[in-house]
């Protein structure tokens, strides 16, 4: 019996579900008669956004908007031009939890071994929800999302990230297939989905799930969740040392490509 155990960083994220155990809407004569389309969209966990949002895409723009705590509306527009980097913060969409979310953070960091680059008062820590990615043509706009925690696998900590199967008909994006080793992927689970819409809104909704994570070589059987005042100060600042605490971690090809290729070579031998 594989277990996924999943760790709530960010407070207030939804934690993931098992797949069997979630609520979804499905045709009723699928849930009456085809047991082959019932069986994979139980498998695994469901996992969810942190939050509701909404996207526009044109041929010029991606137009993001969400509401925020005090009721009023933010907006964020980003231009078709080839570029990584356009975040949307905690601190955009609601100010007040960010403040306590990053209080909470720092006095969990006060006996950690912080690198000096770091200023630990003023360093945005677990603040990134959501990244607007502008690729070259003919690709456009992804939407890099972080699911506010991290997890792992035992047995052999495989996984698969893929679109909800059989939930998500026509909810105008799909989220890439990737396949992690959650015994080298130490970092914050984020995945990237892909707008499928033109010249319409299309809405993320916390409450529906945004992506089905399955066993690549066992079945997910089990699912822990471990709320964030449960998650351990080590625990907590797995993903800080992993990436952000770590100087070399954007070396070419990148981390994590670095350890697969290494675990392949001690494989080989």
């Amino acid at each position: 019996m594989a277990t996924l155990d999943f760790y709530q960083l960010y407070p207030y994220q939804p934690l993931p579900k098992l797949a069997s155990e979630a609520s979804y809407a499905i045709p009723k004569r699928a849930a009456f008669f085809c047991h082959p389309f019932k069986l994979a969209a139980k498998k695994g966990a469901y996992a969810f956004a942190p939050f509701d949002f909404s996207v526009l895409v044109t041929d010029a723009h991606l137009d993001f908007k969400a509401v925020k705590a005090d009721g009023s509306l933010f907006e964020k527009r980003v231009e078709k031009k080839p570029s990584a980097a356009n975040f949307v913060l905690l601190s955009d969409i609601d100010a007040q939890r960010s403040e306590e979310c990053l209080r909470s953070y720092r006095s969990r960091l006060k006996s950690h071994a912080i690198p000096n680059f770091i200023d630990v008062e003023t360093f945005g820590f677990y603040e990134i929800m959501v990244n607007i990615i502008v690729e070259e043509d003919p690709f456009d706009f992804y939407l890099q999302i972080w699911l506010g925690g991290n997890l792992h696998l035992d047995g052999d900590g495989q996984i698969s990230i893929k679109h909800a199967t059989n939930v998500l008909h026509d909810a105008g994006f799909i989220c890439l297939d990737a396949d992690v080793d959650t015994e080298m992927w130490q970092g914050w689970l984020a995945i990237v989905v892909k707008p499928t819409r033109k010249n319409d809104w299309i809405h993320f909704n916390k409450d529906t799930p945004i992506c089905q994570i399955v066993g690549t070589n066992q079945a997910i059987e089990k699912l822990s969740c471990h709320a964030y005042k449960e998650v351990s100060s080590e625990q907590f600042c797995k993903p800080l040392d992993w990436h952000l605490f770590d100087p070399n971690y954007a070396a070419k090809p990148g981390k994590y490509q670095r350890q697969i290729r290494q675990k392949e070579k001690k494989t080989e031998k």
